[in-house]
């Protein structure tokens, strides 16, 4: 009969994946932030980046390093913002890391956000991303999570310009698991939903809440 450590060694008993969890989030209005402390390898690094100009000029693409983008779009013309999703799976190196992030000469918001998985993480798959600004009033977006494999985390953001006041509404429906607020000359939200089975579609709203009405979303599939 073969001993355990030997059944191991043959791929047999190794944890599967099957279940995420959030972890840890820090946030920033500079062109740097700061990741959570405690970030293990494996885990799962998702930063939510906004980059505001005040003239006509979109902020330079700014991916940190390792990182890869599951969104990277402008807004061009009177608009002059960026928004940018990367995500990475951790090597164990970034716990407390400063990282490099866009630059805008108005204001930026940026939130990082870490999910762990009951066994290491060692692919993501994005799907669903995009991102809407406007000055009027936002479409609702429907996250296609309901046909991803679990497990899965589906994100979103809300950002407006120069409102001051909360945004209100910003849902998310089914209802999320958490959100992060990002203090800075407006505020501005992240909201994530996971699913470790029984996924479903996921939609995200806000209304007019001043100019440069942001809505962003999508979701990541872990294995």
């Amino acid at each position: 009969m073969l001993m355990v450590n030997q059944l191991i060694g043959f791929g047999v008993g190794q944890q599967s994946l099957s279940e995420l969890s959030f972890v840890a989030s820090s946030t920033s209005t500079a062109s740097t932030i700061t990741l959570p402390a405690g970030i293990q390898a494996g885990d799962l690094i998702v930063i939510y980046d906004t980059a505001a100009s005040n003239n006509s000029t979109v902020p330079t693409s700014v991916v940190p390093s390792g990182f890869t983008p599951a969104l990277d779009q402008d807004f061009a013309s009177s608009l002059a913002r960026r928004q940018i999703v990367s995500y990475k799976i951790a090597d164990g190196s970034e716990s407390s890391a400063v990282v490099s992030i866009m630059s805008g000469t108005g204001a930026s918001s940026t939130a990082a956000l870490v999910f762990r998985g009951d066994a290491p993480i060692s692919s993501v798959t994005p799907a669903g991303f995009t991102s809407q600004m406007t000055d009027g009033n936002p479409s609702a977006q429907v996250i296609p999570s309901g046909s991803g494999a679990v497990p899965l985390v589906a994100v979103a953001k809300w950002h407006v310009s120069g409102s001051g006041t909360a945004i209100n509404p910003r849902t998310m429906s089914p209802s999320e698991d958490g959100e992060i607020t990002i203090a800075g000359s407006s505020d501005y939200y992240v909201k994530y939903k996971i699913y470790n089975s029984s996924p479903a579609d996921v939609t995200v709203d806000m209304d007019d809440e001043g100019s440069r009405n942001l809505l962003s979303s999508g979701y990541l599939a872990v294995a």
